[in-house]
């Protein structure tokens, strides 16, 4: 009875005391009148729920404002709207937990690579319902059977045990296949490209909006990934002369690449070179085949013209067995981006991706027309122009060569073809073939 007297007059007490807050402390004494609750005491500290960041994610709606002190980390945190933060580590520097991912939205339809930012450091990853569920790797590969939203955590530790982590919300879609979508020229040829009109008539209005020739084609709705193969176009022919000079054949490029719902890419589609138009001339050189993102200029594929067909032969062979103008080149990543040369009596060098040709050859940056010095001009996507006997270079990636003379720049005798322009594919799974294509360029991007 003495018992239940005294826990009732400690109940009143506490409860009288409820609305100007409660004070903890061996010593009697009123509570701050600022607090709800004070602790006061000499020889001992407060001490906050402490547990590992897996009990700590297994707290069910925490609060706002909720804190622990997290034994993975190391770290005194709070809950707030963006998620648990650090407020008070035992550390001075943190490593950083921010990681990358690729391809990226990512699908069910493949597997997505974590990338790790900081390099030399320990790492816990954590794959809501994914394939491996974790990992210690700096970049492992994930994969998810089902669309779903999903948490994906990453805790990286320094060599001094100091910790950081990064929660994020990824979304796993299934991404839309089976579809293809083909660019031609619509109908357009020589130095400069196709209209709107054109395309319209070809493709169907809206599949492309047109601008200056080049195409620019929005990636559908549900398209995570594509495959990108592009030809670029034969340089021009001349016949006459003894025999009948082709141009060199455009060079094919195919890889894949992770792309975004509603990312714009632009496509140029080469186009072939003027032929020769009387007994002296050579062949434009043909366009290149451009296919690039628009939000950031980058390249995807290109696929290198042919060179014009020039009259130039070789009398080891014997007259009139001419030359033919040069297929467009195998892939070319460490050249730089560079115009062609002239060759002599004006057969063009053909334009790079960036830098100009002669003769009004433009890079794909500038627009991609063709050289239009003489009559065989070069066919768009930055391919060069005819010259005396002589075929211009190729567009592409760099640009080709124009053709020159033999015995001192006097003779058709034992000159050099134009040169085909060179090629670039910075997708995976490259599939990569040099002078293969006959007539203009042709672009497929399927999914």
């Amino acid at each position: 009875m003495h018992r239940l007297i005294c826990f009732f007059a400690a109940f009143v007490v506490l409860s009288g005391l409820s609305a100007q807050g409660v004070k903890i402390s061996p010593n009697p004494g009123a509570p701050d009148s600022s607090a709800i609750l004070e602790l006061a005491d000499t020889s001992r500290g407060f001490l906050l729920p402490r547990m590992t960041t897996v009990q700590r994610n297994a707290i069910a709606n925490p609060a706002v404002g909720l804190q622990v002190y997290n034994t993975t980390t190391q770290c005194i945190e709070a809950y707030m709207n963006a998620g648990w933060l650090p407020l008070l580590c035992n550390c001075q520097v943190f490593p950083n937990a921010d990681f990358s991912i690729a391809p990226f939205p990512v699908s069910t339809n493949g597997a997505s690579v974590f990338t790790a930012q900081s390099p030399g450091l320990t790492y816990q990853w954590t794959f809501q319902n994914g394939t491996p569920a974790s990992s210690q790797s700096q970049n492992p590969s994930v994969s998810w059977q089902n669309a779903a939203t999903v948490q994906v955590s990453l805790v990286v530790t320094d060599q001094n045990g100091c910790s950081s982590q990064k929660d994020s919300l990824i979304t796993v879609s299934n991404c839309v296949t089976g579809g293809s979508q083909t660019f031609i020229t619509c109908g357009q040829n020589g130095r400069t490209g196709p209209s709107q009109s054109q395309c319209n008539s070809s493709y169907g209005p809206g599949v492309v909006s047109v601008s200056g020739g080049i195409q620019t084609w929005t990636v559908p709705a549900g398209v995570c990934s594509i495959t990108v193969e592009a030809w670029g176009a034969q340089g021009g022919n001349v016949a006459g002369g003894g025999g009948f000079h082709f141009g060199g054949l455009g060079a094919r490029m195919r890889g894949d690449f992770a792309v975004t719902p509603g990312e714009q890419i632009e496509i140029l589609v080469g186009q072939q070179g003027v032929h020769g138009g009387s007994s002296n001339d050579g062949a434009g050189g043909g366009g290149g085949s451009f296919v690039v993102r628009s939000s950031n200029n980058q390249p995807l594929v290109i696929a290198g013209g042919g060179g014009g067909g020039s009259r130039v032969y070789n009398n080891t062979l014997g007259p009139p067995y001419y030359d033919h103008g040069g297929g467009g080149d195998a892939p070319v990543t460490n050249n730089g981006d560079a115009g062609g040369n002239d060759g002599t009596y004006n057969g063009g060098g053909a334009a790079g991706f960036s830098q100009n040709g002669t003769s009004n050859a433009q890079p794909f940056t500038a627009g991609g027309n063709g050289g239009n010095l003489d009559s065989g001009h070069g066919g768009f996507g930055g391919a060069a122009n005819n010259g005396i006997h002589l075929g211009g270079g190729g567009g592409g990636y760099t640009g080709g060569n124009g053709g020159t003379l033999g015995n001192n720049n006097n003779s058709a005798s034992n000159g050099t073809k134009a040169t085909g322009g060179g090629s670039l594919n910075n997708g995976s799974n490259q599939s990569n073939s040099p002078g293969v294509r006959q007539g203009n360029g042709q672009v497929v991007i399927s999914w």
